[in-house]
């Protein structure tokens, strides 16, 4: 039994999008399902340091609907603990390449499930349909990749800059801002994608 290169790019696929699918899913259905106890838990840590109970409450529940590592890192500033830098890097490289798989997921749904540029589907839905999902994909697509972009360029002018103030020194307690944006732009866009597909097939209806 022969091999073609198809298969071999298709097992590829398959393998990248397993090991970085399956991780953000789980992720993110464990963190949603820890936001109350993950408020509960600072809550009661913020009252033990004489924190501001209401804005970790928040925090903690937010947090952990983000893919639950934001959580964790909290947790521990508010604890007085630095996690190490090689855990968080690892966390950032994690949704970055998550983000990456998902765009990527973006072009395979169009060129497995939509695509229109054959005699089937030009015979069923014409030029003008084609040509047109192909542009709403390609934008889907260019945002993906142009706020994927942003995210890692302003995190690494941002973390360049917090190393020239105070070199080594642990961030604040409550990190947010573009150390927060990855996971909820991640976020976003996989929330975007049941829009996509609703988008896409209604533009296909007669």
């Amino acid at each position: 039994m022969s091999i073609s290169y198809t298969d071999i790019f298709d097992a590829i696929i398959n393998i990248i999008g397993a090991g970085t699918f399956v991780p953000m899913v789980c992720l993110l259905i464990f963190g949603v399902l820890w936001t109350p106890f993950a408020a509960l838990i600072c809550g009661r840590i913020a009252r033990a340091k004489s924190l501001r109970v209401g804005s970790y409450v928040g925090a903690g529940a937010g947090y952990s609907a983000l893919f639950f590592l934001p959580w964790i890192y909290l947790v521990a500033r508010m604890l007085g603990r630095n996690p190490p830098s090689v855990l968080i890097r690892a966390s950032y490289v994690l949704i970055y390449a998550c983000w990456l798989a998902l765009t990527g997921g973006y072009a395979v749904y169009y060129f497995t499930e939509l695509y229109l540029f054959d005699a089937h589907g030009l015979e069923r839905y014409g030029w003008e349909k084609a040509i047109g999902l192909a542009v709403i994909m390609f934008v889907v697509v260019a945002l993906n990749l142009l706020t994927w972009t942003a995210s890692v360029l302003a995190l690494r002018r941002a973390h360049a800059e917090h190393r020239m103030k105070s070199g080594d020194a642990p961030r604040e307690i409550l990190p947010g801002g573009v150390y927060i944006y990855p996971f909820a732009l991640l976020l976003a866009w996989v929330m975007a994608f049941p829009l996509v597909w609703a988008i896409t097939y209604g533009y296909l209806s007669p």
